[in-house]
């Protein structure tokens, strides 16, 4: 090779370098910006919006392979349930590009994906009072260890507290489970408290998400919950817990 060519070949294998280094830098935070656009009106979030776009190499991102993405999104609402806070994480996920220029979020190949929901207490008591308890006699409260249900009947004449706890009914509903009913401190029979439980059932309407998931698991804490769910919980079935 004569030192004109060895030069050129330098010339352009550094210009491809400096290429690949700028695409690696642009392009993610290009394609985060483009899919906050767009998952902003998937999810119907009244709040902000945080997306995070990986893919090595970044050029992969033009044909619409994505490595992880990651979706935060504040005030986001499933159906009837206001969702506080939702973290979507999706590894190895394939983009229809076509739709989702057309303002459409759709996949070609979902990947794998894990979701975090938090809801408040004041959440769960919009729904009970919108659907289950319109004259808002009762109110839920969470805590760690119990979620009680508290109110009364004939105005304060009948104080009701009924404790129980938070559980994941299937892939798209949570269920308060009553475990003791008492009315001015008398516990009522078992009887009654599978009549509380049938009614009780708040959907998690997570096939509104633009990934397909399914709830596997809850944790408590003083006034609100985080729901976990993921794509395996569609395929496995999510165990009440």
């Amino acid at each position: 090779m004569s030192q004109g060519a060895a030069r050129q070949a330098i010339w352009i294998g550094g210009l491809l370098v400096v290429l690949a280094l700028a695409a690696q830098l642009l392009l993610p935070p290009a394609a985060a910006a483009f899919l906050t656009r767009v998952l902003r009106d998937e999810v119907g979030a009244e709040g902000q919006v945080r997306v995070r776009v990986e893919s090595v190499p970044a050029v992969e991102l033009l044909v619409g392979q994505v490595d992880r993405l990651q979706v935060d999104a504040q005030q986001v609402r499933l159906g009837e349930l206001a969702v506080e806070t939702l973290l979507l994480d999706v590894r190895g996920l394939q983009v229809d590009l076509l739709r989702t220029f057309r303002g459409e979020f759709a996949a070609r190949r979902p990947g794998t994906a894990r979701a975090r929901l938090v809801l408040t207490e004041e959440a769960l008591n919009e729904y009970l009072w919108t659907h289950l308890d319109t004259s808002q006699l009762f109110r839920i409260h969470i805590s760690p260890s119990v979620v009680t249900l508290e109110g009364s009947l004939f105005g304060e004449v009948l104080p009701v507290r009924v404790e129980g706890e938070l559980l994941v009914a299937d892939a798209a509903h949570l269920r308060f489970q009553p475990r003791r009913v008492s009315v001015r401190e008398a516990q009522l029979p078992e009887a009654i408290l599978r009549v509380v439980g049938q009614e009780l059932l708040f959907p998690v309407v997570v096939e509104d998400l633009p990934l397909p998931i399914g709830l596997d698991g809850l944790t408590l804490a003083d006034g609100w919950l985080v729901a976990t769910g993921s794509s395996e919980a569609l395929t496995e079935g999510a165990p009440g817990r």
